[in-house]
């Protein structure tokens, strides 16, 4: 009776899991270039998956944070595979699907000064005295006459 129990509940988790439908998370982006990366993750008992108009919307808020107007998709999808199997080679139980978006009208918000969160830095230049050139001359080099080594000793045979 109590493994009929433990059947039943591993069923419904499979069912349960397989009516799961993947949510958008943002992965990654860039201020300064005005793209955004984001993505969900597909299971083996996923089904479906999550709306585009979702995505764009969550990559649009992402945008409108920097200051640009809305986002636009470019470029398809990447697909990662996450989790292998352990029991069958090359079998993917787990992808994460990726999609980029270029931030699109208006500006992006500066800091500061007029600046992407860079301080200038303000160098006091110095002055360096030139050295006068001299030409170049050769070094004299010591005449040396050749003298054979000494041998300390005479082979005979």
């Amino acid at each position: 009776m109590k493994n009929k129990h433990i059947f039943l509940a591993m069923i419904a988790t499979v069912v349960l899991s397989a009516c799961q439908v993947p949510q958008w998370s943002a992965v990654g982006g860039s201020r300064s270039d005005g793209t955004v990366k984001i993505a969900y993750i597909q299971g083996e008992f996923s089904s479906g998956s999550p709306s585009m108009e979702e995505g764009k919307r969550l990559a649009a808020q992402r945008c409108q944070r920097w200051g640009y107007t809305d986002a636009e998709a470019f470029g398809g999808a990447t697909r990662n595979c996450i989790r292998y199997s352990s029991v069958l080679s090359n079998y993917c139980l787990e992808q994460q699907i990726t999609f980029e978006y270029q931030c699109i009208g208006g500006q992006p918000e500066m800091i500061g000064n007029g600046h992407y969160g860079v301080q200038p830095v303000y160098v006091q230049p110095i002055y360096v005295q030139p050295v006068p050139q001299q030409p170049y001359q050769q070094p004299p080099y010591p005449q040396q006459q050749y003298q054979p080594p000494q041998q300390p000793y005479q082979q005979g045979y």
